[in-house]
């Protein structure tokens, strides 16, 4: 099975989602990650908007879902904690509870 990785030209080809403007590669880097055959090397690129006002309202939304899915993420976990406590807890009332004939 063959897969199509795409370069970043395509994604300067279309216009901004946003506003319309065109984009630009902001910053590149190579990322190494390591697969079941050993490693792979991958080249990065970041394609901002060239419109300043847009990029800065797209990273000001970014920000505020990360923050949003950070506080879901500590919520979720509480609730996995609180969750255990209290089946641990109902595993030993019932323990307490059963006869022993």
């Amino acid at each position: 099975m063959s897969r199509s990785i795409s370069s970043p030209n395509e994604y300067l080809d279309k216009p901004c989602e946003r506003c319309g403007s065109k984009k630009r590669i902001s910053r590149r880097w190579k990322e190494t990650v390591q697969t079941f055959n050993g490693t792979a090397t991958i080249d990065c690129s970041q394609i901002i908007c060239t419109n300043k006002v847009c990029q800065a309202e797209f990273d000001k939304n970014l920000l505020e879902e990360t923050e949003k899915r950070r506080a879901l993420k500590v919520k979720m976990d509480e609730n996995k904690a609180a969750r255990k406590a209290n089946s641990l807890l109902q595993a030993n009332k019932a323990r307490r509870s059963k006869s022993r004939i």
